[in-house]
């Protein structure tokens, strides 16, 4: 049993009903300075390097109540954990102390925060857009509406953002063909056709808009690529608008 979880090169503490410790692995010295003969002392004996003060107060809970507890945790060197505590039971059903694993997530949360970033730069790339333009998801709901397109249509960020295309100004944008149009921006590319061909220009459509009466809208589409492959998003822009009297 010991072979097999420090093969496992996750970090897990084995704790009795009185918060000592009874085993642990290997790279659980990263998160807690713990040696061979710490085994048999108490865990409150021991500072951690994790930008946590409850674990503790977690692992008195997880014993009281029986409970797991789950958390992700990061240490003073920067690294991510995801950190479980559980009730260890023996094998006729006993509660004998608490197990806590703690599972590397740095690199999740590094392309985490990645896409976070690389998300709120689209978003300041729109809003810095003179044209209207919408950000859409693959089932067609709004992301992002530039502010010109808000100001054009009478909208709030609020009324528009998070929105289906199809509900939007009272269903002014429900058109089957031009549905239809962005629907196939999000179908794979053949082998006769690249990513970089997943557009459309020039595309008619008249609706009445609230507030504004009937107006004709010449539209453009373009799939959003990244590395020249698809991601499910697209942007929809307004090149002009005209009121039909």
């Amino acid at each position: 049993m010991k072979n097999l979880l420090d093969a496992t090169e996750i970090a897990i503490i084995f704790l009795d009903n009185n918060m000592t410790i009874k085993r642990f692995t290997p790279p659980v010295e990263r998160i807690i300075p713990l040696v061979a003969t710490d085994v048999g002392r108490p865990l409150v004996h021991f500072a951690s390097n994790l930008r946590y003060e409850h674990l503790l107060r977690d692992v008195r809970q997880v014993l009281e109540r029986l409970t797991s507890i789950s958390t992700n945790i990061q240490t003073t060197a920067g690294e991510w954990y995801s950190m479980r505590i559980l009730p260890y039971r023996t094998l006729d059903n006993y509660i004998s102390g608490a197990v806590i694993t703690f599972t590397d997530v740095t690199g999740m949360k590094v392309l985490e925060s990645q896409l976070q970033e690389a998300a709120r730069f689209a978003e300041s790339v729109v809003e810095t857009v003179r044209e209207p333009l919408l950000v859409l998801d693959g089932d067609l709901r709004i992301l992002t509406a530039s502010r010109p397109f808000l100001q054009s249509f009478r909208l709030t960020a609020t009324e528009a953002q998070g929105q289906l295309l199809p509900s939007l100004s009272n269903g002014a944008w429900d058109n089957p063909s031009l549905l239809r149009h962005l629907q196939e921006l999000l179908a794979p590319a053949t082998l006769t056709e690249t990513a970089t061909e997943a557009a459309f220009d020039s595309y008619v459509l008249e609706s009445h808009f609230p507030e504004l009466g009937r107006y004709r809208l010449v539209l453009y589409g373009r799939a959003i690529l990244r590395g020249g492959h698809q991601t499910n998003r697209l942007l929809l822009g307004v090149e002009t608008m005209e009121k039909i009297i």
